[in-house]
């Protein structure tokens, strides 16, 4: 029975001795510190939480593959991560994106998502033939560059499209509305749907070859063109024209919200390829906030 005891405690010294402990920080995408986040290591044992500084300290065995990062209403991190020995490993900074409250298509600016204008499209018979466009343009929300930062929350990953829209006279294909005002697509622009997130993409950003030109546009999945077996509506906006230099400098600075503009100015976010990870080193014990760059 002595032996037994004496070994089951050998056991326990030689476990406690191939112990490691990895020690990071957690932000948002624009830096900020994020409590709450639950630290876990993959396929391995350990588990912590991020403090108010949204550090963690995670205890573990030697040889985990990486380290898993879940925060409701986030997306899900991970970081690769080799832990060969037993000693304090200092990780890299990771960033997750929050998300959206439901499915859509939104801008995103100055930390805050705007989202776009869902709309079903109508039939109009033009020159004998139909097109779909919208009869009656609502309010859009207004991107405040021509290059515009969109995201994609929970819509198809693929099919996607872009119109810029004008404004034209056309008979309306429902019966008793005659002829009217209809915003139709002028002209097609290729866009590609990047991934935020991975595997889960649960955002994925709408990239442009280039600046769009002031207008209204359309992001859809064929809705223009009639087919409708992937999403029956388009998420329109428009990009206004750029303030004159005069106009800039007049103009106030008040966020929507109706909070005193920051004293400082801030950059929009872009997305990182391929990975909501930014694997950016900071010194978590001088607890320094790494500020995101663009990538």
């Amino acid at each position: 029975m002595r032996i037994g005891w004496g070994m089951i405690v050998l056991c326990l010294l030689l476990m406690s001795c191939e112990r490691a402990v990895v020690q990071g920080t957690v932000v948002d995408i624009e830096g900020r510190p994020l409590p709450g986040v639950s630290v876990r290591a993959a396929g391995g044992e350990g588990e912590a939480i991020t403090n108010a500084l949204g550090r963690y300290s995670l205890t573990t065995h030697s040889g985990i593959g990486g380290l898993e990062f879940i925060k409701n209403g986030y997306t899900l991190g991970r970081l690769d991560l080799a832990v060969s020995e037993p000693r304090t490993f200092k990780a890299n900074t990771v960033s997750l994106w929050c998300l959206p409250q439901s499915a859509g298509v939104y801008l995103f600016e100055n930390s805050q998502y705007r989202r776009t204008t869902p709309i079903e499209p109508e039939r109009f018979a033009l020159q004998n033939s139909i097109v779909y466009g919208i009869g009656k343009l609502p309010e859009l929300e207004a991107a405040g560059s021509p290059v515009p930062l969109l995201i994609c929350h929970k819509m198809p990953p693929y099919d996607v499209r872009m119109s810029r829209l004008h404004e034209i006279e056309a008979m309306s294909a429902q019966a008793g509305k005659g002829k009217q005002t209809a915003w139709v697509q002028e002209a097609s622009i290729p866009v590609e749907l990047l991934p935020i997130d991975e595997p889960e993409r649960l955002l994925m950003q709408v990239r442009t070859p280039e600046a769009l030109t002031p207008g209204v546009y359309a992001l859809h999945w064929g809705a223009l063109d009639g087919h409708t077996t992937t999403d029956t509506r388009v998420f329109a906006f428009k990009v206004s024209e750029p303030l004159h230099q005069e106009e800039a400098e007049t103009a106030p600075s008040v966020v929507e919200s109706g909070q005193p503009p920051e004293t400082k100015s801030e950059k929009t976010p872009v997305p990182p390829d391929g990975s909501a990870i930014d694997t950016r080193a900071v010194d978590a014990e001088a607890g320094e906030t790494a500020a995101i760059e663009k990538p």
